[in-house]
């Protein structure tokens, strides 16, 4: 019962989507390649930016905790600002 009232649902929900009035009319979506493959790209990308920013909250908490990797990383950082600057000023 609770299927069947979840699939008039979902089957109200296409009807509205491709916009039929119909009642009697079954809408089957069916995936194509193009479709699958922009999920699947999407999910691994989000994937990746999540381990990435977990990679790099747990650097964070390293440099915080420990003196010797937080002055290195502040060594980094200035080096990188100078960089940052000296290409900025290149562009002016």
């Amino acid at each position: 019962m609770k299927e069947d009232k979840a699939y008039q649902q979902k089957q109200e929900l296409l009807r509205k989507k491709h916009g039929l009035q119909n009642k009697n009319v079954v809408v089957v979506e069916k995936n194509n390649t193009i479709k699958f493959l922009v999920k699947t790209l999407a999910a691994v990308i989000r994937l990746v930016a999540t381990v990435a920013i977990l990679s790099f909250a747990v650097l964070g908490l390293v440099a915080i905790v420990y003196p010797s990797p937080r002055l290195e990383l502040l060594y980094i950082l200035n080096e990188a600002l100078a960089i940052l600057r000296d290409y900025m000023s290149g562009l002016i």
